[in-house]
């Protein structure tokens, strides 16, 4: 995980928030702020899509 993720993570940690909270939260700034190359910061494994037959 990037460090600034983990600093934001920690942060809101010590202000109460639950560990649930807190890693959404860190989540949603960091890929708001990263810069275009940077790989976003996700809780959820990503699933191929399924693909759709030809429409007719």
């Amino acid at each position: 995980m990037p460090k600034e993720y983990e600093e934001m993570r920690d942060k809101f940690k010590k202000e109460g928030l639950s560990d649930k909270e807190a890693k959404k939260k860190a989540a949603r700034i960091f890929n708001a702020k990263r810069n275009p190359g940077v790989t976003p910061v996700a809780n959820k494994k990503h699933r191929k899509r399924k693909r759709r037959g030809k429409k007719s």
